[in-house]
């Protein structure tokens, strides 16, 4: 088994820690120790291990990382050699100045520079787009003679945060590897990840991760080399699967830290396999989540599908069906409605994979209804003390009104029209909030009281109308959800 790391977004600095972890298997023992030092000062003890397959033994999850990832041993001479490495899918290029000096220029995201020599010293190290001056982040770095470095970009535009990882770690023994994980996805949280046989379930298999945080590493673990089926996991829930890739291949003697990257989503996850002085390649997605909403009146059914996917085979409305992930490696799928057995048209979709997307099957009639897709944006606010809210209007009744959402007496998305969504807006988060929705014809249509709406929520407010007025008159319904929960 492995450690379970700490909770918290962000790269914390490594308290120090005086414990001794000891872990056995079957096939022997290993013992990773830890001083009374932080993590960039960590001493690395040699594995002696054997292992079968996908048996965890060497990898301990939840490690903060202080800026600095060490390994041990290496042999280098002469100067520090140092590449960057784009993990940042919120920008499509990087530039890498070391004492305002261009290093290292237009690294696509997913990928890897080649090395260039850096004098030993504590230089200021910046990232900028590329072709630009303007630096996003300036961080002091250290480098040493017979070092070989990779700094890792990671973090959406406007947040980007960099790692640094010593790339001097000792090659395994033959047959096997060492294995890391680097979660740069604060939006996905923590993870469990494992390489399995191609057609092992996961119900029987055992994590080489587990407990990975958003902003944690773990340490080096063993694992045989060999090709594997990767699939990165929600932690502890094995059927909430954020990335599943096959024929994953790891040579023997090898070193490894795989990288977790956010999707626009928020909730899937891509991959970085980053091997100790060699390649870096990317593992991505091929699956979008699609969630349905049933907004025709009078209660009519509807029945939905994205290409072949079924999202549901027939639901009363108004209905919110949750998130179904959809294969869209095809690029350009075909939604496919009917209401009360009747088809609707046809809707096309250019998908993309790592997307959230909601849609919505809404109109008077079932001979008018149509599908209409709606991109959500799932990923955590930027500010660890911040929500994100939107309204979304699927009221028929209501669709010659535009509508109005007020927090606390402040409104936050007006003149919102019929079949379609507001943008997302960040608020400070209350333990007591009023959210009222309402429109110039109708007045005020619902008002909610008392609401906790709690830092990194995501919230949805989707107006819909029932099935038939109640006795109070009111036709209008809602749905109110943090769909981050």
């Amino acid at each position: 088994m492995c450690g379970t790391g700490g909770a918290g977004p962000g790269w914390a600095a490594d308290s120090p820690a005086t414990s001794r972890w000891q872990q056995a298997s079957n096939e022997g023992r290993l013992t990773i120790s830890r001083p009374s030092e932080p993590l960039n000062q960590f001493v690395c003890q040699r594995l002696d291990l054997r292992m079968k397959k996908r048996t965890l033994l060497g990898l301990m999850a939840g490690l903060p990382v202080s800026g600095v990832l060490t390994a041990c041993g290496g042999n280098n001479s002469g100067s520090a050699q140092v590449r960057l490495v784009n993990a940042s899918p919120g920008y499509s290029a990087l530039d890498l100045y070391i004492d305002d000096k261009l290093k290292v220029s237009n690294v696509a995201y997913g990928a890897a520079s080649g090395y260039v020599s850096v004098d030993k010293g504590s230089f200021d190290t910046a990232l900028s787009v590329n072709g630009s001056s303007t630096q996003l982040i300036t961080t002091s770095r250290t480098y040493d003679t017979d070092t070989t470095y990779s700094i890792i970009a990671y973090g959406w535009n406007g947040s980007l945060k960099s790692v640094i990882v010593t790339e001097n770690q000792d090659d395994a023994t033959d047959g096997s590897m060492y294995f890391r994980v680097l979660n740069t996805s604060t939006d996905a949280g923590s993870v469990d990840v494992y390489l399995t046989a191609e057609t092992d379930s996961l119900d029987s298999a055992t994590a080489v991760a587990s407990d990975v945080g958003g902003g944690k590493s773990t340490s080096f673990g063993t694992v045989d080399s060999g090709t594997y089926r990767l699939r990165i996991t929600a932690q502890g829930d094995t059927s909430t699967v954020l990335l599943d890739v096959s024929n994953v291949t790891v040579s023997s003697k090898g070193v490894y830290t795989l990288i977790v990257t956010p999707t626009i989503g928020g909730v899937l996850v891509n991959a970085l396999l980053m091997k100790q002085k060699g390649d870096v390649t990317a593992l991505n997605t091929t699956m979008a989540r699609v969630r349905l909403v049933c907004a025709m009146p009078g209660g009519a059914r509807v029945a939905a599908a994205v290409g072949d996917t079924t999202l549901t085979s027939g639901n009363a409305s108004p209905a919110v069906i949750g998130y179904t992930q959809v294969d869209v490696s095809a690029g350009t799928l075909t939604i496919q409605a009917t209401v009360d057995g009747v088809a609707t048209p046809s809707t096309t979709w250019a998908a993309t994979a790592g997307s959230d997307v909601t849609v919505v099957v809404s109109g008077a009639t079932a001979a008018d209804a149509t599908p209409v897709v709606i991109t959500d944006d799932n990923r955590l606010s930027t500010s660890s003390t911040k929500y994100k809210m939107r309204l979304m209007h699927a009221s028929q009744a209501l669709s010659s009104d535009a509508l109005t959402l007020t927090v606390d007496l402040t409104d936050i998305v007006s003149n919102q029209a019929y079949r379609s969504a507001s943008s997302y807006v960040n608020r400070s988060a209350n333990s007591s909030s009023v959210v009222t929705v309402s429109s110039l014809n109708a007045g005020q249509i619902f008002s909610l009281s008392d609401q906790a709406l709690v830092a990194q929520g995501v919230y949805d407010v989707i107006l819909l109308d029932k099935s038939a007025a109640g006795t109070d008159g009111v036709l209008q319904t809602y749905y109110f959800s943090n769909v981050r929960a």
